[in-house]
């Protein structure tokens, strides 16, 4: 589960589920086929931007919700992107060179966006 950190009785954390629900249809979706198209990446990216932009402008106390949303999206990314085979790029080069820098730039995105709504 996505949002295990997430309290059950919270609207954020309702919003955060739906949110992160959202998102993993369209990774889905774009992954039917086992690969992922450029435009599929765009989908994925374009959802997951509108979907931290609108959480996180509805969350009441951001820094209770910072970290969890971190961290779904984080597993999101392990359980549905990573998995994916890059042609002709070794495993070791995808799992070192594109895994670990695209979930150091989740953690980076969702700070950033935190602090430009935090003012």
């Amino acid at each position: 589960m996505y949002w295990a950190a997430m309290s059950s009785d919270s609207s954020d954390a309702e919003s955060l589920r739906q949110g992160l629900d959202e998102l993993v249809e369209t990774i889905k979706a774009a992954t039917a086929d086992g690969s992922l198209s450029i435009k599929g990446l765009g989908a994925i990216l374009k959802s997951g931007g509108e979907a931290i932009s609108a959480l996180v402008r509805t969350f009441s106390d951001m820094q209770a919700n910072y970290e969890p949303l971190i961290e779904g999206l984080q597993r999101i990314y392990d359980e549905h992107i990573a998995p994916l085979d890059i042609p002709f790029v070794p495993e070791w080069i995808e799992q070192r060179f594109i895994d670990v820098p695209a979930r150091d730039f989740i953690r980076w995105y969702v700070t950033w966006i935190y602090r430009a709504l935090e003012g």
